[in-house]
């Protein structure tokens, strides 16, 4: 699993990784930020082998 967060800096948007644990699972995710706001496209998703979120510690 590999998740990013957008965020904005003085030189415009910035994505930085904040799960680094892979579960080699393909996602194909979009995330479109706007003011305040914040959208999840999620386009594929296979439920066959999910995984707990326990298990991934986010990064600080």
């Amino acid at each position: 699993m590999h998740a990013r967060i957008v965020t904005c800096n003085s030189f415009g948007l910035q994505a930085r990784s904040v799960l680094h644990k892979s579960t080699k699972c393909e996602a194909q995710l979009s995330v479109t930020a706007g003011e305040m706001e914040f959208r999840v496209k999620v386009t594929q998703q296979i439920t066959s082998h999910n995984y707990a979120m326990d298990n991934f510690p986010a990064s600080a």
